[in-house]
C-alpha cells in the first residue's frame, strides 16, 4: 500500500505507539499503519497548527511518550504523543534548558542524554542523570556540528572543521 502526500514532506516515521506520521508545511499528519488512513482528531490538528510553516529538521525520540522535533528556525519543540500537546524550547514547562542559541542538530542517545550541535560552539551534552556526572552538561567545541547520528552502534559528529 502508499500514502498519498499531498506536499513535500520534511521528516517521516514512527511514533512510540507504532503509528507512523510524517510533516509537511502543512503540519503533522498521523496514519494507521492497521489502515493506511489518516487519524483525524483536534489534538492532532493543534499539534498541527504549532508546526504548520516550520521546516522540520530531525525527529528523535525524547522518552517512551514523546518526541524531540528540531525545526530550521533552530527551534526545539516537545511533542507529547500520547496528551497531544506541543510545547517550545522556550516553554517554562521543556524538560531542559537549552544552553546554545544556534542550534545546528539534536540526538537523544540510548541513556536518555541529549546531544546538541552547534555551528558556533561545538556540541553540549545534557545529561539524563546528573549524579552521575559532575555537571549537568558538557561543552566540547571541535568545529561546528552539522549533524549527529548513531551508526553501527557508535555515535558519529558530522563537524564543519572551517568554523575550528
Amino acid at each position: 500500500k502508499s500514502i498519498r502526500i499531498d506536499d513535500l514532506s520534511d521528516v517521516a516515521g514512527l511514533l512510540p505507539n507504532g503509528d507512523l506520521f510524517y510533516h509537511t508545511s502543512q503540519g503533522i499528519f498521523i496514519i494507521d499503519p492497521n489502515t493506511f488512513r489518516r487519524v483525524i482528531n483536534d489534538s492532532i490538528e493543534r499539534v498541527s497548527m504549532v508546526l504548520k510553516n516550520k521546516h522540520i529538521k530531525r525527529v528523535t525520540p525524547y522518552n517512551s511518550s514523546s518526541m524531540l522535533l528540531y525545526a530550521k528556525n533552530n527551534q526545539l519543540y516537545l511533542w507529547d504523543t500520547v496528551k497531544m500537546t506541543i510545547i517550545d524550547q522556550n516553554h517554562t514547562d521543556f524538560p531542559f534548558h537549552i544552553p546554545l542559541d544556534d542550534i545546528s542538530t539534536v540526538y537523544v542517545d540510548s541513556h536518555q542524554n541529549v546531544w546538541i550541535g552547534s555551528e558556533r560552539d561545538g556540541y553540549q551534552v545534557l545529561y539524563h542523570q546528573q549524579s552521575r556526572f559532575k555537571k549537568e552538561t558538557e561543552k566540547i567545541y571541535w568545529g561546528s556540528v552539522q549533524g549527529i547520528e548513531r551508526r553501527t552502534g557508535e555515535l558519529q559528529l558530522a563537524l564543519n572543521k572551517a568554523h575550528a
